[in-house]
């Protein structure tokens, strides 16, 4: 790569599997100018940022800086913000996402509304979540997560956020679950080393969520690679998989 064209940063193994649904609705939606919530170290948000014009809100004052310097390095600096606050009364964006972010907030009917606000009409909002309910395990816990969530129970969501169109596909099968299941056996020996008051470490945890299994530069599109017959497999079985894809749109006047 030239100082030009600098290389993007690695997507997580999890990231890959929403990234090649995106790539397809990005195309389909052409948006102008993006929001993303909770962009952590910004490997999305580099990829996103070469497309329209970004605007990334991210509460770690250490994943922000990280993220907006890998926004500088690669000519698209953006704008990083670290609350809903710095956004004008009134602004809005062609295309609003979150990546592994609504499975940490405890009001999260609240948060998706908030969200959708955020969404000029006829706009869309995309988020991921993990999926399977009863999945919750040590990986959950040591990443601040409160809940998985089903497809069924994410398009009701999406309905009383007041968005239509909704469409939700399961991700990341069949690897994921093996992926998962490693983390999980590395999640719980973490979890035995820390203390007996595990809930008032819940917002270090999920901080530190971010940068979990983050790939190193060096791997760069090795992680593209070796992901590519799960994301072929995963599009064979769109209902199977420990992850949610999920797209949504906020009704325009005409609608």
């Amino acid at each position: 790569m030239t100082a030009d064209n600098p290389p993007l940063p690695p997507l997580t193994f999890n990231a890959w599997w929403r990234w090649d649904y995106l790539q397809e609705d990005l195309q389909r939606i052409q948006p102008r100018t993006v929001l993303e919530i909770g962009p952590g170290e910004g490997a999305m948000a580099c990829r996103l940022a070469r497309l329209a014009e970004y605007t990334g809100l991210e509460l770690s004052d250490r994943t922000r800086e990280i993220a907006r310097q890998r926004l500088e390095l690669q000519g698209t600096p953006g704008r990083m913000i670290a609350t809903m606050d710095e956004l004008g009364d009134s602004e809005q964006f062609d295309l609003v996402c979150a990546f592994e972010v609504l499975e940490h907030i405890e009001q999260d009917d609240e948060a998706l509304r908030e969200w959708s606000q955020r969404v000029r009409p006829g706009g869309w909002l995309v988020l991921s979540v993990p999926a399977e309910p009863h999945r919750m395990g040590a990986g959950d816990r040591l990443a601040g997560h409160i809940r998985r969530y089903t497809a069924q129970g994410l398009v009701q969501q999406f309905d009383r956020a007041g968005l239509m169109d909704a469409r939700v596909r399961q991700t990341g099968f069949p690897i994921a679950y093996a992926t998962e299941a490693v983390r999980n056996m590395v999640a719980s020996r973490r979890l035995a080393r820390l203390s007996k008051d595990e809930a008032s470490q819940i917002e270090d945890l999920t901080e530190a969520s971010s940068s979990l299994l983050q790939p190193p530069q060096w791997i760069g599109g090795a992680t593209g690679a070796i992901t590519w017959p799960g994301r072929y497999l995963q599009r064979k079985y769109p209902n199977r998989g420990p992850g949610l894809y999920g797209t949504a749109r906020v009704p325009a006047s005409n609608d």
